[in-house]
């Protein structure tokens, strides 16, 4: 995927040119591809965003730089992946300077499944899912909506798990579950 990403983008002027495959971390299999004017990184984490940043500073920084699913987690969590305080401030400061071009996250709420959506430079969307192909898309935004606005989009709909009783619940759980481990190998 990433090569054919790179290989449509390079046709665009000035993006031509030689690019250097680095493996920036071997555990996390975060690799690099960077030249004069374009540099991709996938599977970047919070141990190599310094390196990141990096190559993103400096009079010899590439015009385009192509981040490709990220492995940090900014939301949700008690402790941020780039730590606390002013290192965590300064690290979310500079990826807040890139822009989400296409993303798709998966998520469950209350036992409802869901998909935020964004395919640049359309808004975010918000899917529903029902079903093994089926969804429907229950509302747009601006930017990434949070955890909160999407319990809140929930808590709207009479149909969602989240207003339903315990024991249906948990009914609907264990054959989520069920289906799930159907679907195994």
């Amino acid at each position: 995927m990433v090569e054919s990403i790179l290989r449509t983008v390079k046709q665009v002027e000035g993006l031509q040119g030689p690019l250097a495959a680095n493996i920036w971390d071997q555990g996390d299999a975060v690799g690099a591809w960077t030249g004069k004017n374009l540099a991709c990184v996938l599977f970047p984490t919070a141990a190599t965003l310094d390196k990141l940043n990096k190559l993103c500073s400096g009079p010899d920084a590439p015009e385009l730089v192509l981040i490709v699913n990220p492995q940090w987690e900014t939301r949700g969590n008690l402790v941020s992946d780039f730590g606390f305080g002013a290192r965590k401030e300064a690290a979310e400061r500079f990826i807040a300077g890139f822009t989400d071009t296409y993303s798709l996250r998966q998520l469950r709420v209350y036992g409802d499944s869901l998909r935020t959506l964004r395919a640049y430079p359309n808004r975010w969307q918000v899917h529903l899912i029902q079903g093994r192909n089926a969804s429907e898309c229950i509302a747009t935004r601006e930017a990434a909506p949070s955890y909160q606005e999407i319990e809140a989009l929930l808590r709207d709909r009479p149909d969602a798990m989240m207003n339903k009783s315990i024991f249906d619940r948990i009914q609907t759980e264990f054959r989520f579950n069920e289906e799930s481990l159907k679907q195994q190998p």
